[in-house]
């Protein structure tokens, strides 16, 4: 029996077998063939599984790559399962393969504005027409939901009605209608209307993401997790929900859940917006090196995704890189101008020193007269501030305490007004209150900090500093600030304790190594400072601030060949840095080596060109290099390129004074003032200008509408002065600055002026007792006797200059510039100690033109011509431009019996077209035998 069952079965499987190949056949035969392929797809499709559809698909274009239908239907799948990078590739090829735009346009429409081109939406389909009406109504709706995104809520209320008078019951335009009313803080109605679009389309995805956003923005962020996951119980490939879960997380600072859900949203589909907020995760943890990366993946595959490039702006911020924030932002900008990327924008000019341009990016957001919101009216009373335009940034200031910005923020800004008044007295009084009103906040502390030290008054910034460490030990700033105010209350031990407490905290924190190795140089031992250095680089060899600083050592030690190759070396390790580049210039310049700080400028700018210090950096070298027609040319392009921005106009006119074009000068700086009316800065050269070119009715005039425009301030009346002294007429001018006086009593520069007016007008005795009285009122202040004795010292008056040095020397031991002066004084009135005044200069500034060539000087006259030629040797080589040094330098050689020598540098200091004191004593000089 069993063998009968075999039997009889093996022959049914044989009778059985031709019907089975040709069902196998005619299977194969379906799915080898593309057409086979479309045709499985399109029952997936209709089975709602787009994942075996795909798969379809996918061998259809390998077997029949110009299929144009298969290239559509992969695309439209594609951009289902949550790919539309892959999807526009895809649908694009369907186009190029002749598929009708009417078949193609919606997907396409859809995949562009998932991948956060919005713009790219608008320009390709916003005049675009599909015949029919399903089709229409959902390009529609796409370009409102485009619309939407670049924040244009008009257009996109139109699209959608439009979308609707089509299909009304088009669930995306409905969707549309829901994210108005939620942008127009309807909540409620957004609500609702996202309940009428998912019962118009149950597998409206977006739709449960929004209503889960909505939810969350209620604080139910339960009930939000459960609608959103409906859309994945519908699709659980659809990458949408997960985003929208990983947002909802993110916002409740569950950054490891969020980083758990968006691994998985990437395993699914390679969407940007993944990387998009996984690089959000990576900031809000302070990654910011690993935000960069994924930011820099993310704008790879979507380069015009909007809030991308505006967080990656965001990171440039973060990470001190205002010109590489700006291009991210200007594009994001272009691709969606919101108004967080706007302010991000003018945050990034701001740091540029372009207040003008930031002014005129926060215009569209600053139409009321007073911004409701505090941190808008900050931010434009910051860029005013720093336009110079005081007036309107008091006003900004005062709305946004109206708008409810905290008093300490506030008071902070009222003080840094203040400041730049040059009403030091008020910025302190509110720098005070603010501090005391921000317990967190350190800002304050530092400004006021470093207003008392301006003051000279250290003790009261020692305390400042000491609040500020109390808000912030672990803050290496604190302490740097700590141990500046104590070195000038001469407390080297206690300074040395502050600085080394900083780099406690931040070994290679600069300040802090820049003043220990201050330190290490004044007491003689120049090799623990480099020490210092090479330890902070050997851990971090390329850090520009460090290789500067370093540098900085080295020429100071008179090692400049070292100090260039360490610059160089910073420029190749940070190219988009400034800071080595202005340092580089600057020493090369110094060396007279003008040819290669043009060549150092110029490749600078090559790299950097829209970093608007660079380029008036080159119009400066050029100068410098004797091209001052290409300087005018760089600076007038500059002008022209920064439109808003005030500096490059003076810069302008700075070089068109120089070269004599006094009307060009004014023309540019009365440009200047039209952008910065209240600016003392630009006032002050215009009046200078003015002077130079003969009309002092006209400088006397700008004073005067200084004085107008801003009361308060001393700035008109410290102008006003300038322009009597000018004219000589002193009693005008003492008169002037004593008004000056009356707005900023402590101001030092003022008196000092007062004092000189009076010397000019014949009233030295009256000038003395300005000066007592002065100092009576100011017993710690070093700057007017500093002042009141460099202008004796001028005059003539050397001992009462060598009195008021001596003065200054007891409060601060320890200025070698004070005590140069002190040497050459006591030198013109034959007194011993001038020589060894002269050598203590010396040891604290070894590499000072001025102090060597004083010592120098008097080495000649005690008699000694070898210390003396050394000394005056040494002082040539470091200023060869200075003529009077050169002149000294001759007479050593005379004296020391190199007559050739000495007469051949005299003879080539009289050919110079150049006066300078004791030119007419060298024809004497030459008559020596």
């Amino acid at each position: 029996m069993p063998t009968i069952r075999l039997e009889l079965m093996a022959r049914a499987l044989t009778a059985a077998l031709p019907f089975a190949l040709l069902a196998l056949g005619l299977g194969a035969c379906t799915k080898s063939t593309p057409e086979g392929s479309i045709a499985a797809a399109q029952q997936y499709i209709a089975q709602k599984n787009d994942q075996a559809a795909q798969i379809e698909l996918r061998n259809a274009v390998q077997q029949a790559p110009s299929n144009g239908l298969a290239h559509r239907l992969l695309g439209e799948a594609l951009l289902r399962l949550g790919d539309p990078v892959a999807a526009e590739v895809n649908l694009r090829k369907a186009q190029a393969l002749g598929e009708s735009s009417d078949s193609v346009a919606p997907s396409l429409a859809l995949a562009l504005l998932r991948q956060g081109q919005a713009k790219k939406v608008i320009d390709e389909f916003g005049s675009a027409s599909v015949r029919d009406a399903a089709g229409s109504a959902s390009l529609r709706a796409t370009l409102g939901h485009a619309w939407l995104a670049r924040s244009e809520l008009q257009p996109a209320a139109e699209a959608f009605a439009a979308a609707l008078g089509q299909q009304p019951a088009n669930a995306s335009a409905l969707f549309g209608k829901a994210r108005i009313a939620a942008l127009e803080g309807k909540p409620e109605e957004a609500l609702t209307l996202t309940e009428s679009a998912l019962q118009a389309d149950p597998r409206l995805l977006d739709g449960y993401v929004f209503k889960g956003q909505l939810l969350a923005s209620k604080g139910q962020r339960q009930q939000a997790s459960e609608t959103i996951e409906k859309a994945l119980a519908i699709d659980g490939h659809y990458v949408p929900a997960r985003l929208g879960l990983a947002s909802i997380l993110i916002d409740a600072k569950d950054y490891e859940r969020a980083k758990a859900v968006l691994g998985a949203a990437g395993a699914v589909a390679s969407d940007p917006r993944v990387s998009y907020l996984q690089g959000l995760v990576a900031v809000r943890q302070r990654d910011l090196s690993k935000a960069k990366e994924l930011l820099a993946g993310t704008l790879k595959a979507a380069p015009e995704f909007a809030a991308a490039l505006a967080l990656a702006g965001e990171v440039e911020l973060l990470l001190d890189n205002p010109v590489l924030a700006e291009m991210h932002l200007t594009r994001a900008m272009r691709a969606q101008p919101t108004a967080a990327a706007r302010r991000l924008l003018a945050v990034a000019l701001l740091r540029q020193n372009r207040p003008g341009k930031a002014i005129e990016t926060l215009q569209p957001l600053l139409q009321e007269a007073e911004p409701k919101d505090a941190e808008l009216a900050m931010l434009a009373g910051e860029a005013h501030l720093a336009n110079g335009d005081y007036r309107r940034a008091g006003e900004y200031f005062e709305a946004a305490k109206a708008a409810g910005a905290s008093m300490g923020a506030v008071r902070t800004r009222m003080g840094r007004l203040a400041l730049v008044q040059g009403d030091l007295a008020r910025g302190a009084q509110e720098l005070q209150a603010a501090a005391a009103a921000s317990p967190q906040t350190v800002e304050p502390d530092l400004l006021l900090v470093s207003v008392l030290l301006r003051q000279h008054q250290p003790a009261k910034a020692l305390a400042a500093a000491n609040g500020f460490i109390k808000k912030q030990p672990s803050n290496p700033v604190g302490h740097v600030l700590a141990g500046t105010a104590q070195v000038l209350l001469r407390n080297s031990k206690g300074a040395r304790q502050s600085f080394e407490a900083a780099l406690a905290i931040k070994p290679d924190h600069v300040p802090a190594l820049r003043g220990l190795a201050d330190l290490d140089l004044a007491e003689g031992k120049p090799s623990d400072a480099q020490r210092r250095y090479d330890a902070a680089l050997s851990k971090k060899p390329e850090d520009d601030q460090l290789l500067v600083a370093a540098a900085q050592l080295q020429e100071r030690s008179g090692q400049l060949d070292a100090a260039v190759k360490t610059l160089q070396k910073a420029i190749t390790a940070n190219p988009a840095a400034r800071d080595p580049v202005v340092a580089l210039v600057g020493l090369q310049l110094r060396r007279k080596a003008a040819a290669a700080a043009l060549s150092i400028a110029q490749e600078a700018v090559a790299r950097n060109p829209d970093e608007m210090n660079l380029v008036m950096l080159l119009g400066v070298t050029q100068e410098a290099a004797g091209a001052g027609r290409d300087a005018l040319r760089t600076l007038n392009a500059l002008v022209l390129k920064e439109p808003y921005a005030v500096e490059p106009l003076v810069r302008l006119a700075q070089l068109q004074a120089r070269q004599r074009d006094f009307d060009g000068a004014a023309k540019s700086l009365l440009r200047a003032q039209e952008r910065s009316p209240n600016s003392e800065a630009v006032a002050r050269d215009l009046v200078a200008v003015y002077l130079q070119g003969g009309q002092a009715d006209e400088a006397l005039a700008v004073a005067t509408r200084l004085q107008a425009s801003r009361p308060g301030s001393p700035g008109g009346f410290v102008l006003e002065g300038d322009v009597r002294a000018h004219a000589k007429k002193w009693a005008e001018a003492e008169r002037a600055y004593r008004a000056a006086l009356k707005s900023d009593p402590d101001a030092v520069s003022v008196a000092a002026k007062v004092y000189r007016v009076m010397l000019a007008g014949d009233r030295g005795k009256r000038a003395d007792e300005w000066v007592a009285d002065w100092i009576a009122r100011h017993p710690s202040d070093l700057s007017m006797r500093k002042a009141a004795a460099d202008t004796a010292l001028r005059a003539g008056n050397f001992a009462g200059a060598v009195k008021l040095y001596e003065e200054s020397l007891r409060l601060e031991p320890d200025q070698a510039l004070v005590l140069n002066n002190m040497a050459w004084a006591l030198g013109q009135i034959k007194d011993a100690r001038a020589l060894a005044t002269a050598q203590r200069a010396a040891q604290l500034a070894p590499n000072s033109a001025d102090v060597l060539d004083t010592l120098g000087v008097l080495h000649l006259q005690a008699g000694d011509a070898k210390e003396g030629l050394e000394a005056l040797n040494r002082a040539r080589q470091l200023q060869p431009d200075r003529l009077d040094v050169r002149l000294h330098y001759a007479k050593a050689l005379l004296q020391n019996g190199q007559t050739q020598e000495g007469k051949v540098e005299l003879r080539a200091l009289a050919a110079s077209k150049i006066d300078f004191p004791g030119k007419s004593g060298i024809p004497a000089l030459l008559a020596t035998p």
